[in-house]
């Protein structure tokens, strides 16, 4: 799947990040989300990282048609 780039900062480097992982602790049913490596930014929670890749993706507006 080929993800956006950051809508804060037009960042192209999203890597995958478990949330059990970042709270030593777990595994959560909600434990995979996408991060910017520029600016840090993360997406919502989803249960595998496919799933977190298609929710970064999901915008209400597309920034890199905005003008």
């Amino acid at each position: 799947m080929k993800l956006k780039p950051c809508p804060f900062c037009g960042g192209t480097r999203i890597k995958t990040r478990r949330f059990s992982e970042m709270l030593d602790c777990r595994r959560y049913p909600l434990d995979f989300f996408k991060e910017c490596e520029k600016c840090r930014a993360c997406g919502p929670l989803g249960v595998r990282p496919t799933s977190a890749g298609a929710l970064w993706n999901d915008r209400t507006a597309d920034s890199t048609n905005s003008q």
